[in-house]
């Protein structure tokens, strides 16, 4: 869970605001002494699922990376990728939610996958706000991929969301994305 609210964190019952040693995402990829993965790895009530919690602290990553930048030291991109490395011959899926914004967490866990599926409501000031996310990203990527070209994505996909049949403009939306 790489969202400060914390939403998929809470929603496997876990509130990290009860527990403030409890290691988060921002453990992970923090500058100094991150924690391994398998310290920070949550077993949940699904027994094939695990979690690795967010909290607010996730925020002080997108303040640690700005200030690299002024050291020229950043490597932020790779920080996901390499933090993930040593546990995920354990999982066939790994998952990122991130919050619908582009900031350097959400960077790093696009330079870390190999395919994006994105939840999308079925209206048109949703689609062009997408639209609009995509092509930023697709900038920003671009940049991120002059310095680790091997990067590539498989895919890139349209969860369609809150989908009702009897609405026609949803019907009429959804055709259109489809």
């Amino acid at each position: 869970d790489l969202d400060s609210q914390a939403s998929l964190t809470n929603l496997f019952g876990v509130t990290p605001e009860l527990d403030p040693d409890m290691p988060t995402s921002y453990d992970l990829i923090k500058s100094d002494d991150p924690l391994p993965a398998a310290e920070i790895i949550r077993k949940t009530n699904f027994p094939t699922v695990d979690l690795i919690p967010a909290s607010m602290d996730i925020m002080e990553y997108e303040f640690e990376v700005a200030l690299s930048f002024r050291e020229g030291t950043t490597t932020f991109h790779s920080r996901i990728r390499d933090a993930l490395e040593p546990v995920l011959s354990q999982y066939d899926v790994v998952l990122f939610d991130t919050p619908p914004q582009l900031n350097f967490s959400v960077i790093s866990a696009l330079f870390a996958s190999t395919g994006v599926l994105i939840p999308l409501n079925a209206s048109m000031l949703d689609v062009m706000s997408l639209a609009s996310f995509l092509a930023m990203a697709s900038n920003l990527m671009g940049v991120v991929e002059t310095h680790a070209p091997e990067h590539g994505l498989n895919f890139v996909r349209l969860l369609i969301t809150r989908y009702e049949n009897t609405d026609g403009p949803q019907v009429q939306i959804s055709s259109l994305l489809r």
